[in-house]
């Protein structure tokens, strides 16, 4: 673990404050047992895919209460590309073995890795289901890369779209039914698309003509953040293409690789004054702040946010236990 410099007032509002003079024992044993159960956690959390030793790459997990950084796992392979599971201890993520990259799944801090199957073309950019069941990623193995969909164990894989160019940077809308992803070739069109799982149909949300990158769909499904083709700013858009806006406007320095905070602002790597930093604004931009220094070369963002799964421990475990707790 590292300690990595940083400074936040933006998530202040989620850290409990309480004055436990005023509070029965009872009641605050009741909140911590719930808690453990439900796998909530206190702070925010964020998981980066950085750079090191040359062309390595590697995934830490920053939290956002006391700056601390911790690897993924052990990091014995190259990995990149984390997405969170409904509990937020567990990842899922590409890793690269015998020279081929798989998807697998792997609790925070644990040697051990699931491999989600195992197949001779490349596999990546996994995105974990909001019905926290399913795991959708981009494969080669019919050709060229396209989307697929298989079962958290990895089994039922499924081909999910039929486009023309290559597929990459997933993330489900909240409904589970759609995924938008980044449909690029190597003839500079890098353009932001839509399939709706339940009838294989695609649709472009940005224009035909033009160059995108790292698109991510809002908590909400309204919104959709990417950086420019220079990746000197973040834009963000509604879903249906009618509004769109410069998030880090007058922003010294290059913004790329865009990911949605917990309270549903845009957060981003920010590269000035010679470092790489993590970045935090509002849906419509204004000010910027800086939460946290990263030593190394990021590449990628991704927050955890519970509210965000449709299935969680609580769901199970609450409402029988606090039916007890009341008697």
């Amino acid at each position: 673990m590292r300690n990595m410099t940083h400074s936040s007032t933006r998530f202040s509002a989620l850290r409990p404050t309480m004055d436990a003079s005023a509070v029965p024992p009872w009641t605050v044993c009741a909140v911590l047992l719930l808690a453990v159960l439900s796998g909530a956690h206190a702070y925010p959390k964020v998981a980066y895919t950085e750079r090191v030793d040359g062309w390595k790459l590697r995934i830490q997990i920053l939290d956002i209460a006391d700056g601390s950084a911790t690897p993924f796992t052990d990091g014995s392979l190259d990995e990149y590309g984390g997405s969170w599971g409904p509990r937020g201890d567990s990842l899922v993520a590409a890793g690269k073995r015998d020279g081929n990259w798989d998807i697998f799944r792997a609790r925070i801090g644990s040697a051990d890795r699931t491999w989600l199957g195992e197949h001779p073309s490349n596999d990546g950019s996994p995105a974990w289901s909001p019905d926290g069941r399913r795991v959708a990623f981009g494969s080669s193995r019919d050709g060229h890369a396209q989307v697929y969909v298989m079962d958290i164990d990895g089994k039922n894989v499924r081909r999910a779209s039929d486009d023309r160019r290559r597929a990459s940077h997933l993330s489900w809308s909240p409904d589970g039914n759609s995924l938008v992803y980044l449909s690029w070739d190597d003839d500079l069109v890098a353009v932001v698309r839509l399939v709706d799982l339940n009838t294989g149909v695609t649709r472009s949300l940005t224009p035909e003509d033009e160059v995108v990158g790292d698109p991510v769909l809002s908590w909400d499904g309204k919104h959709i953040a990417f950086a420019t083709p220079d990746y000197r700013y973040v834009d963000a858009m509604t879903l249906d293409g009618r509004h769109r806006w410069r998030a880090t406007a007058g922003l010294r320095g290059d913004s790329f690789a865009p990911a949605w905070t917990p309270d549903g602002g845009i957060s981003f790597l920010w590269y000035h004054d010679g470092g790489y930093h993590i970045g935090v604004t509002g849906l419509r931009g204004g000010g910027v702040e800086s939460i946290a220094d990263v030593p190394t070369i990021p590449t990628d963002l991704a927050w955890y946010n519970p509210d965000w799964f449709h299935a969680r421990a609580s769901e199970v475990f609450l409402p029988k236990l606090w039916g007890r707790l009341k008697r």
